[in-house]
């Protein structure tokens, strides 16, 4: 199966991955009523199709070397970086400034090479890319696992899976350029397996919105608007099926309530309740 894949191919399929993927966080974000990193993922995405484009171009002698490499270098390292900080965004709510510091990462990539020029060597630009997208989906997939704690949704975990697999092939890319034959995997069968990784990890993520989405409207479903107490179908699905010898049920009612609400109004009186 290794041999029938050629690069340029892969590219195109690399490329496609990253743009269907783009617009499903579109998508998701459009009928998404608050904003959950997902504009920020499509961002990302976008960037990495840009530079796989690029990529795909100078591999079929259509652009200069020199246009190119640095391109869609630093593209793609801004595209990882845009996906950290979407998913950090997605996975934990988190709407911090510091986070933004991540796109310093491709921006001292572009003055080093332009300094060095050591994007024009293939492998050093290959293995630096590669480890930066390793440390990029690894760093996510951590995201994702250290807010599973107060937000327990199933999609979490195969959502970080994906990013965990998608950091290993990276890793692997790395290893097997600097060290020829220790990874029983060529750099074009790891990229054709990060395409999957790529619809997985767009999956999950839209997995993730909606079973956020389903788990808020059960909240709702079960809990007082005014109060945040528990409400009579909270309370009814509590009760135990059966009736032990010895159980009892207590119940207490307000009295007159509508006396405070009549004397200082229905405003005090939603204070009252929630007091």
């Amino acid at each position: 199966m290794t041999a029938q894949l050629d690069l340029a191919t892969v590219l195109l399929l690399h490329k496609s991955s990253f743009l269907i993927g783009a617009f499903c966080f579109l998508y998701a974000r459009w009928q998404s009523p608050r904003d959950e990193g997902l504009g920020i993922l499509a961002s990302g995405f976008l960037f990495l199709a840009l530079a796989s484009t690029l990529a795909g171009y100078g591999e079929q002698k259509l652009l200069p070397p020199t246009l190119w490499r640095l391109s869609s270098f630093t593209l793609g390292i801004s595209g990882y970086a845009l996906f950290w900080i979407g998913v950090r965004r997605l996975s934990g709510g988190r709407r911090r400034l510091a986070d933004w510091l991540a796109l310093l990462v491709p921006l001292a990539g572009a003055l080093v090479g332009l300094a060095t020029d050591f994007h024009m060597v293939n492998i050093v630009r290959a293995s630096v890319f590669n480890a930066a997208a390793f440390l990029f989906l690894a760093a996510s997939a951590a995201a994702v696992i250290a807010d599973r704690s107060k937000e327990p949704l199933p999609a979490r975990a195969m959502l970080a899976a994906a990013m965990a697999v998608g950091a290993s092939l990276c890793l692997a890319v790395v290893i097997g350029l600097l060290k020829p034959g220790i990874v029983p995997i060529t750099t074009t069968y790891a990229f054709f397996l990060s395409i999957i990784c790529h619809f997985a990890i767009a999956l999950f993520a839209l997995v993730l919105v909606k079973e956020r989405a389903e788990a808020e409207l059960r909240r709702s479903a079960d809990t007082d608007a005014l109060t945040g107490v528990g409400n009579r179908r909270w309370f009814l699905a509590q009760l135990p099926q059966a009736s032990w010898q010895g159980d009892c049920l207590i119940v207490m009612d307000l009295d007159h309530f509508k006396r405070i609400n009549d004397r200082y109004g229905h405003h005090t009186g939603d204070q009252v309740l929630v007091a």
